[in-house]
């Protein structure tokens, strides 16, 4: 049993795994020798895991996948790839990835664990340090080979049951970091649930008994700034090697050596927070990069592109996000050139802890909006658009987007209803994607041939209006934009509602329609829309509610009756 560690039967995997974390090493040794130990008891506790849950250990990526398969019972996100001779274990979230920024060397647990646990295959391993969240800002990247790496920090294994190595390269990586022991009451704090900047500020304030906030480089402040007269201690708060801004903390009492110690740890847990809801900022150059990249179809390069990206900003933060694009007439460059500095000129005044990404991409105006999504975050983006501007514009947005991958699909999505917008003179941003029916129609458009099948379905009516001036397409757009209704229909016609009942007959005759059946009136919409015969004033007239349960219609059209 680890020393300092007392076990009850109701405490979780990840809560016993953090208090073995957490436990007390033998007093008198190093701090190196001390987390050597505590590493080699918690290697034993996961081996002893792995084979109470029958996990098959006996090859390279079967061992690296047993340890994956303990992280994410911790709480982890994890994955693997590799092959025989050389396994990756990527750690994208880990319970104690702010433990390991104020202690560094927590990150040797998990090598050694790999290590360990690889050594169970009979064949001598090495554990390579790529990247941490503790050393280097970036998701863990672990790989175990079976051949020695060139790399500097390599812990070597030969055994399941050996010692843990004095990995010297990897100490020295450590040193430049400031760490000193923090009190359990504040070691808690970073073991839980991601939280907000707000939410650990707020915690912070209630343990240290002081005012903490974060001050950012461009002058947004999280939290709530103390007196100023009073004693302040501060530290900057960096994240991949980019200023983010400066930690405050203003002491309630006088006896404040210990936050002067802990200071520079606080500021690393509070950069890793931040990080993880936020984008770092870059320049407008960068964005316009970025905003091409993410929307671009998907290809062989893009995940490595992305990969390089991520070095410089937590990309998975933009997500989730809507895609916007506002459609005009085209303009000359000269125009474009203005908005695009227009564009830029307002993003670098009105910065805010949401990311926003504007440009110009295949040449239409997009913008990536961060959720929760509302009409007045992009409304100052369209004023700035607008200005200048003697044309209307339509402006699509689409469904929220998840994941990375999904940003070009979203940008079409949004694109084919900026298109709608446009053509039917909606002023205000439209999403066809939350309209039944009508976000079907921007793939209907992109099958060949499509809309000259529909056009042809009503070519009987268009050939009999021609011949005989009946008026049947009209009077068919009508009724459908009357809600199905005689009365209306007829006023809107000028015509006795027995004329208009006769018409309808033909038009039935003429093409083989049931009006009033759900599949023929389905077929009619879509027809109408994709062959640009039914305008948006028209659809939004037309009350779904008109037709009734199984398709029936009220007493006044269920049917055509017989003209008198």
């Amino acid at each position: 049993m680890v020393k300092g560690l007392e076990r009850t039967w109701l405490m979780t995997l990840r809560e016993e795994f953090i208090e073995r974390v957490l436990s007390n090493a033998s007093p008198g040794l190093s701090e190196e020798m001390q987390m050597i130990e505590t590493a080699h008891h918690i290697a034993l506790w996961v081996q002893q895991w792995i084979t109470d849950n029958h996990l098959p250990v006996n090859t390279l990526p079967h061992a690296v996948q047993a340890v994956a398969k303990f992280k994410q019972a911790v709480g982890a996100k994890v994955h693997v790839i590799g092959d025989n001779d050389q396994v990756t274990l990527h750690i994208d979230t880990c319970p104690i990835a702010s433990l390991s920024r104020a202690n560094p060397r927590l990150c040797f647990l998990t090598c050694h664990i790999l290590g360990t646990t690889a050594a169970l295959t009979d064949q001598p391993t090495w554990v390579r340090v790529e990247t941490t969240w503790a050393l280097d800002d970036q998701p863990c990247r672990l790989v175990v080979a079976t051949q020695s790496p060139l790399t500097p920090v390599t812990m070597s294994y030969a055994a399941p049951t050996l010692y843990p190595p004095n990995p010297l390269a990897f100490w020295e990586r450590t040193e430049k970091f400031s760490t000193s022991p923090l009190p359990p009451e504040l070691s808690s704090l970073f073991t839980n649930a991601p939280c907000t900047v707000t939410e650990l500020l707020e915690s912070l304030e209630a343990r240290l008994k002081a005012s903490v906030w974060l001050e950012e480089h461009h002058g947004s402040v999280w939290g709530s700034p103390a007196n100023e007269t009073d004693v302040t201690l501060s530290h900057a708060v960096f994240w991949r090697n980019q200023r983010v801004g400066r930690l405050f903390i203003q002491p309630q009492t006088p006896h404040h050596r210990d936050l002067a110690r802990w200071l520079p740890m606080l500021a690393r847990i509070v950069a890793m927070t931040w990080a993880e809801t936020q984008v770092l900022p870059v320049s407008w150059d960068e964005s316009q990069q970025l905003l091409k990249i993410l929307l671009s179809p998907v290809s062989v390069d893009k995940a490595e592109v992305l990969d390089r990206w991520n070095y410089f900003t937590q990309l998975s933060s933009l997500c989730p996000a809507r895609v916007v694009v506002w459609l005009s007439s085209h303009a000359n460059h000269e125009e474009r050139e203005e908005t695009l500095l227009r564009l830029q000129q307002y993003a670098r005044l009105n910065t805010s802890h949401a990311p926003v990404l504007v440009g110009l991409f295949q040449d239409v105006w997009v913008g990536l909006m961060p959720s929760p999504f509302t009409p007045a975050l992009i409304a100052p983006w369209t004023a700035v658009i607008r200005q200048g501007l003697t044309v209307p514009i339509g402006i699509g947005i689409s469904q929220d987007v998840a994941h990375l991958d999904d940003f070009p699909h979203a940008f079409d999505e949004a694109l084919e209803s900026a298109r709608f917008a446009f053509a039917q003179r909606i002023s205000t941003p439209l999403a066809l994607s939350q309209i039944p029916g009508l976000r079907l129609l921007p793939y209907h458009r992109k099958i060949p041939a499509f809309k000259a099948y529909c056009l042809k379905l009503f070519q009987p009516l268009s050939q009999e209006d021609d011949l005989h001036h009946s008026e049947l397409l009209t009077t068919l757009k009508t009724y459908i934009a009357s809600q199905m209704s005689i009365k209306e229909a007829s006023a809107r016609l000028y015509i006795h509602p027995g004329t208009l009942k006769y018409r309808l007959k033909q038009i039935e005759a003429l093409t083989g329609w049931n009006i009033h059946d759900p599949l023929s009136l389905w077929e009619i919409l879509t027809g109408l829309i994709v062959s640009d015969q039914l305008s948006w004033d028209g659809l939004a007239s037309f009350n779904a509610s008109a037709v009734g349960p199984h398709g029936s219609r009220p007493q006044e059209t269920s049917s055509v009756p017989d003209p008198p």
